[in-house]
């Protein structure tokens, strides 16, 4: 792998910030233009295997193609052996909504709503590339600091997404009874290794988020087993009866929205993102 002061095509690693299931992350700068970026590659054996390395820079061309504000972007595919593959993306100070989360505990309704309405936005978007993430949860928002103390939510880590028209499950070869995604974080087909996994996995992720920032907590919780036992089997409780006290009301409308996004049976929740884009934006106001 890489290490600082090592060229990989154009640009040379600085350090590394960050490690994943697929790949490391490392802070990068342009040999030429000394612009600064992170550099996302392949790890150890799985740069090795080609199936891996084509679901990876499948990733890369899916997020390529999502020119948004909320989804963070890349700038350059890097292929120069003996290096393992590697993209190139915008460089993002700040934290995930993971780090936020363990240090507030509970966002403010406000709050929560602002940051579910942008991971919406980036979502729906995905969707209408026929992309779906598939892996929704906190460590994979980032909440990015910029010019006067801005805050921008950007979606991350593409890396377990399923292209919607086939092309990555043709490729990549997802099998009924085969889990991708972080347990916990799941919907129920997913956790089913059912085929057919869609969009609406990620309105249930969504979800998911929601109830979080709201709470502070996951809706089931457990040992691993008994959590996905509950997400199979339970129905979750609404966000206001977790909510701590302190933290304030929940409003009625949005616990009837998570309840919505979580239901069992994909069929019952919303059908799009764009319709839970609608519904946040409408009902908030």
């Amino acid at each position: 792998m890489p290490a600082p002061g090592d060229v990989v095509g154009d640009y040379r690693v600085l350090e590394r910030v960050a490690s994943g299931a697929m790949g490391r992350v490392y802070k990068v700068e342009h040999v030429t233009t000394r612009a600064v970026f992170a550099m996302k590659t392949l790890r150890g054996s799985i740069a090795f295997d080609a199936d891996a390395v084509s679901r990876f820079f499948l990733e890369a061309d899916a997020i390529a193609r999502l020119t948004h504000e909320h989804v963070v972007a890349i700038v350059d595919l890097v292929d120069a052996p003996p290096w393992p593959p590697s993209f190139v993306m915008e460089l993002l100070e700040g934290e995930t909504l993971a780090d936020a989360l363990d240090r507030e505990q509970v966002f403010s309704v406000e709050r929560a709503v602002a940051v579910a309405v942008d991971v919406a936005s980036a979502l729906a978007a995905a969707h209408q590339h026929a992309l779906v993430h598939r892996d929704l949860k906190p460590e994979n928002v980032f909440l990015a600091r910029g010019d006067g103390g801005r805050v921008t939510v950007k979606v991350l880590d593409f890396g377990v997404a399923k292209l919607l028209d086939g092309t990555l499950e043709r490729k990549h070869r997802t099998a009924v009874g085969r889990q991708i995604g972080t347990p916990g974080y799941m919907a129920p087909e997913q956790l089913m290794g059912t085929a057919g996994v869609d969009q609406r996995a990620d309105v249930y992720g969504l979800g998911i988020l929601l109830f979080e920032m709201l709470t502070g907590r996951l809706p089931y919780q457990g040992t691993v087993a008994e959590t996905l036992m509950a997400i199979a089997r339970k129905e979750p409780p609404a966000p206001s009866a977790a909510r701590p006290a302190a933290a304030g009301p929940v409003p009625t409308w949005l616990d009837q929205l998570v309840l919505v996004c979580l239901k069992k049976q994909a069929a019952e929740r919303p059908q799009t993102m764009a319709e839970v884009l609608m519904a946040l934006g409408a009902l908030r106001r």
